[in-house]
């Protein structure tokens, strides 16, 4: 039986609506549509690798609320693992209100709720070394104690010969020291050409993917929109996820 394949790091309800136009501070716009649906990069992840038929698990936080257990149904229909997933009893589930403009662009306004919170303590750590991968979200090193929490799971898989990946994220991103010094343990790092100029503090994408090559990861995924560019020392690989 397939090892499972571990995504850490957020899940959130998204409530996603299409505005025509955005108005002034302090004005008004009426919505003809408002869709919920489960979101976040770490909890989207864990629902691709299922849907590609291998063994998936999530570890995270939602709230002890109405949209923590609309969360918890989701993955349970979607057959990821959610034995890890922790429930908070203080603080409520992530939301993100995300407006589609004409052209399809997104504005987001996120609220990081319990995901924030996940804790170090209540991680079972054996889980996480009997994992073929562990997948971080870069969302997950921004703060703590959601980034403890991170950082001991990586170090624990990175112990047990476990594969680590990473998305970095742009908030991420901007809090490079952190997560520069991370990389030493990741094998698969996937950013896109901004997160690899605010990282790396330069605008010449190959430079920041050389640089990044140089702090740990053996694999840098550079996405570019409609293609991915792979900078790859070591060897060739590739995959596709479906969409959510």
């Amino acid at each position: 039986m397939n090892k499972l394949i571990l995504a850490l790091g957020d899940a959130n309800v998204d409530l996603i609506a299409p505005v025509g136009d955005f108005p002034e501070e302090g004005g008004e716009v009426l919505l003809r549509r408002l869709e919920w649906r489960a979101g976040g990069s770490a909890a989207n992840f864990s629902v691709a690798i299922a849907r590609l038929g291998r063994n998936s698990g999530f570890i995270g936080r939602v709230g002890d609320d109405a949209l923590g257990r609309f969360l918890m149904k989701d993955f349970k229909r979607e057959k990821v693992d959610i034995s890890q997933l922790q429930v908070d009893h203080e603080v409520g589930t992530g939301l993100a209100f995300v407006l589609v403009s004409k052209r399809g662009e997104r504005t987001m306004f996120g609220y990081r709720g319990a995901n924030v919170r996940l804790s170090a303590e209540e991680l079972d750590l054996d889980y996480v070394k009997g994992a073929e991968v562990l997948h971080v979200s870069g969302y997950a090193l921004l703060e703590d104690p959601q980034r403890r929490a991170a950082l001991t799971a990586m170090r624990a898989a990175k112990k047990a010969g476990v594969f680590i990946s990473m998305d970095v994220g742009i908030p991420a991103a901007r809090g490079a020291r952190v997560l520069s010094s991370s990389l030493r343990s990741v094998d698969l790092l996937f950013l896109n050409e901004q997160e690899a100029a605010l990282l790396m503090r330069t605008r010449k994408v190959e430079d920041a993917v050389g640089r990044i090559l140089k702090l740990g990861p053996s694999t840098v995924a550079l996405k570019r929109g409609k293609g991915v560019a792979s900078s790859q020392p070591k060897e060739e690989c590739s995959a596709h996820l479906p969409s959510r």
